[in-house]
């Protein structure tokens, strides 16, 4: 009995729950129960939890709505829309049909305020949008913007025919902007009694515009010293078009390796030349290359303040040009003196590792003074420290200098305390000259790397 007692408890309250349930749902109205659904607007319903303010839970609740709303209005993608070529071209559409649609959402107008609904928890929105309506107001702004493109394909193609190819970009992206939320569209319009696609057209020609720019060097190959410098009117190029006519305004930047350079845009004159001096040329190749890129990707937030066609030139693959910089360490000529025991060292050991250890390190070692870049000389002798049983001890000091050309000195490296051990004094210092040269490998070319690098 007392068990049949708490079924008929558990039924009554599960059944209390359910009414309740049911109760809440037929509070709410039909439009938020079931979205309504019309041949003749697009509706949106929309919601929001009452959080914060009633401005903004009211505020998400539209946003929610207008974006419901908007998921009614279909896109189709003309076969001869721009979007087809930006797909294969630059392989992005779906980002930019994603940052149009946010855009077109935003732009929304016409639409109308059914109903709204409240509970203790939630806040409801219903917006309906004409359909017929919609397609007025699309069609206006639609001729609105095509006009204004024309405007701008005008003015490009002016430009480029005045060999003004920078004024020519700029008006095509310019162009492009303004019919941006039709791409998906063909656009097909009559243009001076010929029918063109005015997206594939703007588009084609700011690629055709870029592509017909030359970036030519003056020299295609220029031999230089590790540590010189490389004047402008070495590293010279002009901009030219398919005509080889030249070019002025057109930005570039200037590269060495892929490594950026102080100072390094500049723009071509009315002759189409620009130019670039290197305070010094300083690398371990025997080869790099000195690239002029044309720059679109620093002048595009000057181009368009839209961060779809900057990225759009981003993408777009920048005429360049490039000089070969063959790259030659300069000569030493070695002077050593070398003393042993304060008795001249002959025949002389260092004289001959530096010249093997510079030789190894890629540096020309010449015979003659008057035709060397550098001259090393090197100062050195022993003395004796002790003597332990039989093993003798020497210490070598001395000192290293480089010269420059115009006998100015450029570097200078002490050492003493090289040690030598052997069964006499004058085997120790030998001993120690062999030390020395281990001892210079490794604390005196990395030096002279810098020195004229």
């Amino acid at each position: 009995m007392i068990r049949n007692a708490s079924i008929l408890v558990l039924f009554f309250l599960l059944g209390c729950g359910t009414s309740k349930k049911n109760t809440q749902l037929q509070l709410l109205p039909d439009w938020v129960q079931k979205k309504p659904v019309s041949e003749s607007y697009y509706i949106g319903i929309g919601s929001a939890l009452k959080n914060g303010s009633a401005d903004d839970y009211q505020g998400q609740a539209k946003k929610n709505a207008l974006a419901d709303l908007s998921s009614e209005i279909t896109v189709t993608i003309a076969s001869r829309s721009v979007l087809h070529q930006f797909e294969s071209l630059l392989g992005y559409s779906e980002e930019f049909m994603a940052t149009t649609k946010t855009e077109s959402n935003e732009n929304l107008e016409g639409y109308e305020l059914m109903q709204t609904f409240e509970n203790e928890t939630h806040f409801y929105i219903w917006y309906r949008l004409s359909k017929a309506g919609f397609r007025q107001i699309k069609e206006q702004r639609k001729q609105a913007s095509v006009t204004k493109g024309v405007d701008f394909y005008d003015k490009a193609q002016i430009a480029r025919s005045n060999n003004q190819y920078y004024e020519a970009i700029v008006n095509y992206i310019k162009g492009l902007e303004a019919i941006k939320p039709y791409f998906s569209e063909s656009l097909e319009i009559n243009y001076q009694e010929k029918n063109i696609f005015l997206g594939n057209e703007l588009f084609t020609g700011l690629l055709s515009v870029v592509g017909d720019i030359k970036i030519v060097p003056n020299k295609t190959e220029i031999a230089v010293k590790n540590g010189a410098p490389i004047t402008a009117q070495e590293l010279g190029f002009r901009c030219l078009n398919g005509k080889n006519q030249p070019l002025s305004g057109i930005p570039v930047v200037f590269s060495l390796q892929q490594r950026p350079l102080p100072n390094n845009t500049a723009e071509s004159n009315p002759e189409g030349a620009m130019s670039y001096s290197l305070h010094q040329v300083s690398s371990l190749k025997e080869t790099e290359f000195f690239v002029a890129t044309v720059d679109l990707v620093n002048k595009a937030s000057q181009i368009t303040p839209d961060p779809v066609f900057r990225k759009m030139l981003r993408k777009i693959d920048p005429p360049k040009g490039q000089i070969a910089l063959r790259i030659f360490n300069p000569s030493f000529f070695v002077i050593t003196n070398e003393k042993n025991l304060d008795k001249n060292l002959e025949p002389k050991i260092m004289d001959a590792k530096l010249k093997n250890m510079l030789a190894q390190q890629g540096f020309p070692v010449v015979l003659k003074m008057e035709l060397a870049d550098y001259r090393l000389e090197l100062q050195a002798n022993t003395s004796e420290l002790k003597k332990e049983g039989r093993i003798h001890y020497a210490g070598l000091q001395g000192e290293v200098k480089v010269f420059n050309a115009q006998e100015q000195l450029v570097f200078i490296k002490s050492f003493e305390n090289i040690r030598g051990t052997q069964l006499g004094y004058p085997e120790a210092g030998l001993d120690a000259y062999q030390n020395l040269s281990d001892y210079l490998s490794k604390n005196l070319t990395p030096k002279l790397k810098e020195l004229v690098q």
